[in-house]
């Protein structure tokens, strides 16, 4: 049976990272239908996935873009079995939508101990909303040691 699984990814180059390309892969290949939200940009070029299942939807990285990604995460049918994400924007935006879908969320990060110091009062705030979030996860993947 498919299954609809999403990936909400703020950065362009989806297909040159192994933490983010292989599980797209391995769930197309599966069967499964995966959405794949991310951020489209004219320096990078658009991914590529030799998979019908495979949906590339664009993320707008700003107040209105958060809107409609909890909007289009919320009102998905079927509902998603699972949504994988990473931090913070991502992270933060898919928990949101999360908690009134009641989909899963995994959480996929370069690093669960924080070793830099936010600096700014606005990364301060985002550095708690990103605890906070991670904290209501399924799961964690983390891609260092």
């Amino acid at each position: 049976m498919s299954r609809a699984i999403a990936f909400v990814i703020e950065h362009a180059y989806v297909d040159a990272l192994a933490c983010f390309r292989e599980p797209i892969r391995f769930f197309a290949a599966r069967g499964d239908h995966v959405d794949v939200y991310l951020r489209m940009t004219p320096s990078h070029p658009v991914p590529y996935f030799a998979d019908a299942h495979v949906r590339l939807i664009p993320l707008d990285v700003t107040p209105a873009g958060a809107a409609r990604l909890v909007r289009r995460l919320v009102a998905h049918q079927p509902r998603y079995a699972i949504i994988f994400t990473v931090p913070q924007w991502s992270l933060h935006w898919s928990v949101a939508a999360a908690r009134l879908t009641g989909s899963p969320v995994a959480y996929i990060s370069d690093e669960l101990i924080e070793t830099d110091a936010a600096s700014t009062e606005s990364a301060l705030k985002w550095k708690a909303r990103e605890r906070r979030a991670h904290r209501r996860c399924a799961f964690s993947v983390a891609a260092d040691a």
